[in-house]
């Protein structure tokens, strides 16, 4: 028995392909510390990509509040061989891992979707320490900083619960190894089943065969591990909360939620991820009661027409109709908003900048995903979106300077706190001379060009530009310019 347990304190991970069910265990995880009066917190990272790519969700548990994660890893459960070679590094020296003993012998160029960077980078660290390239050497490598193994044969216990259930193929049940990865979690935490137990059924309340069935599953991997390793130091103990009221919602619940309490009556979305989840949200609850309910049940039968409110939610045909969508349902008087990430927050800068110029109150939800700002860019690349307004030509609701044109008002510095601007006034230059160079404005070697054959007269009529002859160029009346060609 170790001497100095960690209890109540802990950063858990599990991780698998996307739509292996990592969500589900997480969530099952989340909410059955949470039933015991733990406070949880919750990450969850994933590809734009619907089946196969790696994905994972970190659960940070504590017996105080906690407002952020943190990047150490307690205890690490696994199911397939991406999520070993990813994480077993991030584990710290007394935590532990979680694994599949079939797959030991697997080596990391038999899994395709690790990217070329992250493989060299893993064989270096495996060379350098004189491993070779497979998941029993990356284990190896951790156990020798300290790290407890849990093998955990995840096939025999699918074969022994597809026998209790009269199951003819595996591949039915294969997505149970899921909650077998939780239910070892617990029982190495030494938590008591029956918490997650209710979880699980809470979880899989629509499918309470599914539900019993994996309950009975995930006892198998929580008594094979219960009490067997001692020597691991962390402990998840029940706390008494004295009954006080509490929610376990994700982010994009809290945001959805805290826009229908706020007033708003109008969402639009265009289905992007991970922005679709908030409008999913609110439309499963659109209808809202709008004050508490008096006790009296005449009287809440007499006011239930004035008791309920509604919100409007319209998914739109794309990013740039859901911004003007709201921005008209705004001028109308109505509190709405939108939500979406990534390219489709670039798609909508246009109606961003008309809303900031004319002040529409708009709230816009924007959670992060990886990837440059242009629509078909790569998904994942080592550079930082650049899709914030100011960077996109708008400045806190005021346009940015650009040639040509003076702004006169207050334009505050990034460093100070957001405030509403007052009216900001464009002056235009009077000269039609193209601004030549300056201490502002580098040289271009068209500019000697220009100086000889002197200032250029244009004039535009109806979008069309009348050039006067220049240069080498032999007088003619019927030269226009129109889009960069001659006509």
């Amino acid at each position: 028995m170790t001497k100095n347990l960690k209890v109540n304190e802990l950063s858990w991970i599990v991780g698998g392909a996307q739509g292996s069910g990592v969500d589900s265990s997480a969530t099952v995880f989340a909410r059955a510390a949470a039933s015991g009066g733990l406070h949880v917190y919750g990450k969850r990272e994933y590809y734009s990509n619907i089946m196969g790519e790696h994905s994972y969700f970190q659960v940070r548990v504590c017996g105080r509040p906690i407002r952020s994660h943190v990047d150490s890893l307690n205890l690490l459960a696994t199911f397939d061989a991406e999520t070993v070679f990813r994480h077993t590094r991030n584990v710290v020296d007394d935590g532990a891992i979680v694994y599949d003993s079939f797959l030991v012998g697997t080596k990391l160029d038999d899994v395709p979707t690790i990217e070329a960077r992250l493989r060299t980078d893993l064989q270096t660290y495996l060379v350098a320490r004189g491993l070779g390239f497979t998941i029993q050497d990356i284990l190896k490598s951790a156990a020798d900083r300290g790290v407890t193994l849990i093998p955990i044969p995840y096939t025999q216990l699918l074969t022994q619960v597809a026998d209790e259930n009269h199951i003819d193929q595996l591949s039915k049940i294969s997505r149970m190894v899921n909650m077998f990865a939780v239910a070892a979690s617990f029982g190495i935490l030494g938590y008591d089943y029956e918490m997650m137990a209710k979880a699980l059924r809470e979880v899989f309340r629509s499918k309470a065969e599914v539900a019993e069935m994996n309950v009975r599953g995930a006892r198998k991997a929580y008594d094979l591990v219960h009490g067997k390793f001692e020597g691991y130091p962390y402990r998840l103990q029940p706390i008494d909360f004295h009954g006080e009221k509490r929610a376990l919602m994700t982010g994009a619940q809290a945001i959805g939620l805290g826009k229908v309490l706020g007033g708003m009556r109008v969402q639009t979305y265009y289905p992007i991820t991970p922005a679709s989840d908030e409008s999913e949200y609110i439309e499963a609850n659109q209808i809202v009661n709008v004050r508490e309910p008096s006790g009296d049940p005449a009287e809440e039968e007499s006011t239930a027409a004035q008791e309920s409110g509604s919100v409007l939610v319209l998914q739109t045909e794309d990013e740039i109709a859901a911004v003007t969508m709201a921005i008209g349902a705004a001028l109308s008087g109505a509190r709405a908003a939108t939500c979406t990430s990534g390219p489709g927050f670039c798609l909508m800068m246009e109606g961003i900048g008309w809303a900031g110029i004319n002040e529409v109150p708009l709230v816009i939800t924007h959670p992060p995903r990886a990837g440059g700002p242009p629509v078909r860019a790569p998904r994942r690349t080592r550079g930082q979106p650049a899709d914030h307004p100011r960077e996109r030509g708008l400045r806190r609701g005021v346009p940015r300077r650009r040639e040509g044109v003076q702004l006169r008002g207050p334009v505050p510095d990034d460093r100070d706190p957001p405030r509403r601007q007052g009216p900001c006034e464009l002056e235009r230059h009077d000269a039609h001379v193209r601004p030549g160079p300056g201490p502002d404005r580098p040289r271009r070697p068209d500019h000697e060009r220009m100086e000889r054959a002197g200032p250029v007269q244009a004039v535009r009529v109806h979008g069309v530009r009348h050039l006067p002859p220049r240069g080498d160029r032999p007088p003619r009346d019927d030269v226009l310019e129109h889009g960069g060609r001659a006509r």
